[in-house]
């Protein structure tokens, strides 16, 4: 895999106090953070030339460009705003890989989970005067907007627009946006995602999803207690030394003991 041949700057300068350097390793230690994407390609996300065009062996169309230079001045005053009053905690610029990949490296840095949300990237239109929109009068099919919404996700986590990723408290989060408002970024900030510290549970979703939990929950679940129901795909999702017994729990619809020698299960 080849990377479009870039331009690369290097600069430097004097700190009368490095103690205020923004590193992209997410602060562990806060109990509540939000992650705010600004991006400065306001919902373009273009695909020319990224690592996943290049994944897929396509072009990509149009490659990602800084439309209005004034756009990264504001940016660089905003972020030095935000840090002179200690609103930041981590800081990560989006480029090769995209959103995805920058709050990967965030998370691995910083050894803390992270959960991504971007509805906020991938909405169109307003449902009534725009029927871009995955919802209202103007979608008949679900095959269509699942297509269309599949295909936006996968812009919104991968585009290389130029961006940065912020780390900030949840409870300074209105601050924050107020300050991104005063530089004229308030319509490309989005919020994308909270950290989830490793000491938090994660909530069961839909599908697959609820299966895993649910297996996982079932791996801390005392050895004389019942195992809730499981598929065939969960069940092997499973380590090996932990299937026999769940299968046993399983064979027994009632769920009250394993299935085995003994009294016929009346349940």
């Amino acid at each position: 895999m080849i990377s479009p041949v870039s331009l690369i700057v290097t600069a430097f300068a004097t700190l009368r106090d490095v103690r205020g350097t923004l590193t992209p390793q997410l602060d562990a230690a806060e109990a509540d953070t939000t992650l705010v994407l600004v991006d400065l390609s306001r919902g373009k996300m273009r695909m020319g030339g990224s690592i996943l065009a290049q994944v897929l062996d396509q072009a990509g169309g149009a490659v990602p460009d800084l439309d209005d230079a004034q756009d990264l001045v504001a940016l660089v005053n905003a972020v030095n705003a935000l840090r002179a009053q200690g609103l930041v905690l981590a800081y990560h610029d989006r480029s090769d890989g995209g959103l995805l990949a920058a709050a990967a490296e965030m998370a691995f840095a910083g050894h803390v989970g992270v959960a991504l949300n971007v509805d906020m990237l991938v909405t169109e239109g307003d449902g009534v005067n725009d029927s871009r929109m995955d919802a209202g009068d103007a979608k008949n099919w679900a095959s269509q907007v699942s297509g269309r919404r599949e295909e936006l996700t996968l812009r919104a986590l991968f585009n290389e627009e130029l961006g940065v990723v912020l780390q900030v408290r949840t409870a300074e989060r209105d601050q924050v946006m107020q300050v991104l408002r005063a530089h004229g970024l308030a319509v490309c900030s989005h919020i994308v995602g909270k950290t989830r510290p490793g000491r938090q549970r994660h909530r069961r979703g839909p599908g697959r999803a609820a299966g895993l939990a649910r297996c996982q929950e079932d791996l801390r679940r005392p050895a004389g207690r019942p195992a809730p129901g499981l598929g065939r795909r969960e069940l092997e999702d499973l380590p090996a030394a932990r299937q026999p017994r769940l299968r046993r729990y399983r064979a027994c619809r009632c769920g009250r003991r394993p299935a085995g020698p003994g009294p016929a299960c009346r349940a």
